[in-house]
């Protein structure tokens, strides 16, 4: 049996897939499967990949006619996945040599972990610089609602090398092109015994061309992404505890879209905005005071009011006292007592 099956979604990443392609074919760990599914890309990144799979048999080539997203190409690659572990790696990233070695030591060593996470340094391209994720835990081994938690703002990334059962079991969120994904590193660590770390390295590359950094519409999916999420623990019979830590975290993304938007409407067209505040005056019809933790609901500026009109109002005079308290640069004790 494969030992482990990546999953590489690639969309015009010509030239960085030999990086990627070239980390994994210098694997010391030989046993392993690469799918690669090319999202109907506009480049020449098939002609590349096709390239690396004239030279490794181990790399597998999917294609789609149309753009469908990361999510619903990763899944297709689950689909025909047979390694034992999982792991994903994006089309723009690479690995340590010893990545996926370090990462099955782990696993040799603790049969009771289901997940072991990589050491991850952002790359930043434009000055080749490197630097390590902060992770907001000196905790050697997390509970799966642990991890859960600490992935709802991102206190631990999301990548990671995960038994296959798991993942077969949560494919990818694919209901929308952006976010959804991270639903799916939630619920896997959710459904994990014991998550964990290893000293394999995951090159995270950092660029302007991210879609997550840039004033794009899909900016908006998060909302609902997260209302994916919420649904699914709900399904699931969740504890409390944890649904309600989430809806706290849901909440809070909730305000930092509506920021979003009040930063950048004006940069879309008059039937985006509109759209935009449709599915925003629908998210907040799916909060309820009682159902978003007390310590989430009271700071000003993140009042839970049911309203939308009165939601906006409140929202949007706390963003604009909070530019000027900073353009005048009054003291931190007063922002604090402001909470701003």
């Amino acid at each position: 049996m494969t030992k482990i099956s990546v999953l590489i979604a690639v969309y015009n990443t010509e030239k960085y897939l030999p990086e990627c392609f070239n980390s994994l074919i210098a694997q010391t760990e030989k046993n392993i499967q690469i799918i690669c599914v090319d999202d109907a890309s506009t480049d020449n990144s098939l002609k590349v990949i096709n390239e690396f799979a004239l030279i490794d048999k181990r790399i597998q080539v999917i294609q789609f006619s149309e753009n469908q997203g990361q999510a619903k190409a990763r899944n297709e690659a689950l689909k025909i996945a047979d390694g034992k572990f999982i792991a994903m790696l994006d089309s723009d990233d690479w690995l340590s040599n010893d990545a996926f070695e370090k990462a099955l030591q782990v696993f040799e060593n603790y049969p009771q972990t289901d997940s072991v996470l990589f050491d991850l340094k952002y790359y930043y391209e434009n000055n080749g610089q490197t630097e390590s994720f902060p992770l907001k835990t000196e905790k050697q081994v997390l509970s799966g609602p642990e991890a859960f938690e600490l992935s709802l703002d991102w206190k631990i990334h999301g990548l990671y090398l995960i038994r296959e059962h798991i993942h077969k079991q949560y494919p990818f969120d694919a209901t929308k092109k952006l976010y959804s994904d991270d639903n799916t590193t939630r619920i896997h660590y959710l459904h994990s015994r014991e998550v964990r770390f290893c000293e394999g390295i995951y090159f995270y590359r950092q660029h302007s061309q991210s879609m997550t950094k840039s004033i794009n519409f899909r900016r908006f999916d998060l909302m609902e992404a997260n209302l994916n999420l919420l649904n699914q623990l709900t399904k699931e019979s969740i504890s409390n505890n944890i649904v309600a830590t989430f809806q706290g975290q849901r909440w809070f993304k909730f305000i930092d879209t509506y920021w979003f938007y009040f930063l950048h409407h004006k940069k879309f067209s008059c039937a985006e905005q509109e759209e935009a505040l449709d599915r925003m005056k629908f998210i907040l019809s799916t909060f309820s005071k009682e159902g978003i933790p007390i310590g989430s609901r009271t700071k000003f500026g993140y009042w839970y009011v049911k309203s939308f009109a009165l939601f906006r109002l409140q929202a949007e005079s706390y963003f604009r006292i909070r530019g000027i308290v900073k353009k005048l640069g009054l003291k931190r004790t007063i922002c604090s007592y402001l909470c701003l």
